[in-house]
């Protein structure tokens, strides 16, 4: 049987890499990282500070970004589907999104997050120190998320006009 190397980031196989760049990545990054995905994580760490990252997932217009510490996802902003649509991220479960635009963070919920791509050891602190991480993303069961709403809605300072 063939030992089969896969991109520590994206997953995918070794494919038409040589044995001698999947060497090379793997010293440089200490486990392979395709080049594919090397030069979308520098493309992250280089962006200019105000610039907003957005995947082209090849359908429609790209999709907002969302940097954490171990995982890029993507989503098309804070949009909630219909739960019983047959094709959403993480089959429609719910996620609470804090993300940073600026100085700015705002909180989002979201049924149909998808995953990009895992962050690779090589590139958290890279990452941390270009200042790109800027989201947490936390699943949360609806249930739950149904007494937030409810918790929100019983405090009367949300309840003013802004």
């Amino acid at each position: 049987m063939d030992n089969l190397t896969y991109c520590v980031a994206c997953g995918w196989g070794k494919g038409s890499a040589s044995l001698l760049e999947i060497k090379q990545q793997e010293a440089k990054h200490g486990d392979y990282v395709c080049i594919n995905c090397e030069e979308f994580f520098e493309s992250i760490i280089n962006a200019a500070k105000d610039e907003a990252i957005a995947i082209n997932k090849g359908y429609g217009l790209p999709c907002e970004a969302l940097i954490t510490d171990n995982n890029i996802y993507y989503f098309d902003g804070p949009i909630i589907e219909d739960p019983k649509k047959d094709s959403l991220g993480f089959g429609g479960c719910w996620f609470l999104i804090t993300k940073k635009y600026g100085e700015i963070r705002k909180v989002m919920v979201t049924n149909n997050l998808w995953r990009d791509r895992r962050v690779p050891a090589a590139y958290r602190i890279k990452l941390q120190q270009a200042g790109r991480i800027d989201s947490i993303v936390v699943g949360i069961e609806r249930q739950e998320l149904a007494k937030c709403k409810t918790l929100l809605n019983s405090i009367p300072y949300l309840q003013q006009e802004v």
